[in-house]
């Protein structure tokens, strides 16, 4: 019996270390997609965010084609993304609204197991991504899991480095971590982009990164929870020329599409 027992406890402790570097390596990658395609340099760059409330309360991928298409960004970036999920109809989430909004290009990035499938982010791209990248951000242990994944998209000759988030809600603190951890990885970076829904919901939440101006902040705040809440941002280098920025109400979630338009400076 105890041999019995020693090598039930050895087995669960395998389960639990392959658990864990599977779960550490889901979420920490840098990966090669392809290479660089002749395209010609736009001037011009429309970019936006999304938190999609994952779909999972039996609706249909039409409403939420119909703001992607309505919103016609280059890049667009969503969060609360399911993949293969039995409450979401088993659907594959990305894959699947890039297909119906005629995006050529995207990638679906895992922030965590739900056993009968996946929970995460997702990018959308008219233009190649040539490599897509993934880091664990500072959280407390047994608390959703936190990432900042990254694309290279070649806009032409211009390569862009585009990041997409989604902080913690209710830990503030953990929160701060957070987002001490995206300004000392992004600041000053050239044609550099970060957008995702970073639980922006007073004035003093809102922050900065050195190198780069944002689209949503305290002076003049877009709604885009609800009428009350400002959640989601895109900060762009500071190089690029904002020409545009907006948000599209939303036929279905409890956030709002934020968008804007740049103007893309050549190296």
């Amino acid at each position: 019996m105890k041999r019995k027992a020693v090598i039930g406890i050895l087995i669960v402790i395998a389960a639990i270390v392959v658990f864990a570097l599977w779960r550490h390596n889901s979420r920490n990658y840098n990966r090669v997609l392809g290479d660089k395609e002749n395209i010609e340099t736009p001037e011009t760059i429309k970019i936006a965010t999304y938190n999609i409330k994952t779909l999972n309360q039996g609706e249909d991928l039409h409403a939420c084609v119909q703001d992607l298409k309505t919103a016609q960004a280059d890049i667009l970036v969503l969060q609360e993304v399911d993949e293969s999920a039995f409450r979401s109809n088993e659907m594959e989430m990305v894959k699947e609204l890039a297909a119906a909004a005629d995006y050529p290009y995207y990638y679906f990035y895992e922030t965590m197991w739900m056993v009968d499938g996946y929970y995460g982010l997702g990018l959308l791209s008219r233009y190649p991504i040539l490599s897509v990248s993934s880091h664990s951000l500072p959280n407390e242990l047994l608390k959703e899991p936190r990432i900042l994944a990254g694309a290279k998209i070649q806009a032409g000759e211009e390569i862009l480095s585009v990041y997409l988030t989604h902080l913690s809600y209710k830990e503030r603190d953990v929160r701060w971590e957070q987002i001490d951890y995206l300004k000392e990885e992004l600041q000053n970076e050239r044609n550099t982009i970060l957008m995702g829904d970073f639980n922006t919901f007073t004035a003093d939440d809102f922050f900065t990164i050195d190198g780069y101006e944002q689209i949503n902040n305290a002076a003049a705040p877009l709604l885009t929870f609800r009428d009350f809440g400002f959640p989601d941002n895109i900060f762009y280098a500071d190089h690029f020329t904002l020409l545009d920025k907006g948000t599209l109400q939303s036929s279905f979630s409890d956030h709002n599409l934020l968008w804007c338009q740049l103007k893309i400076q050549p190296s």
